[in-house]
């Protein structure tokens, strides 16, 4: 998997301070968006594992997946 993510500052629609973590995780053929709110900075490097993590699930049978590469 390859991705990239940000961390910033975010107020929700009540007013209240908290951070976000703004990850996007691409395999071949697909393309995944995770927003991980938290209320504590020094909960960041839990949202950072929070976000390593996920893990990619082909569904489809084995003849059916992308490849790359010849």
């Amino acid at each position: 998997m390859v991705g990239r993510a940000t961390i910033r500052p975010h107020t929700d629609d009540k007013g209240v301070s908290k951070f976000n973590l703004r990850g996007f995780t691409a395999v071949p053929g697909s393309l995944a968006l995770a927003n991980i709110y938290y209320d504590l900075e020094s909960d960041r490097q839990w949202a950072i594992d929070q976000w390593h993590a996920l893990r990619f699930h082909d569904p489809r049978p084995p003849e059916r997946r992308v490849v790359d590469g010849p």
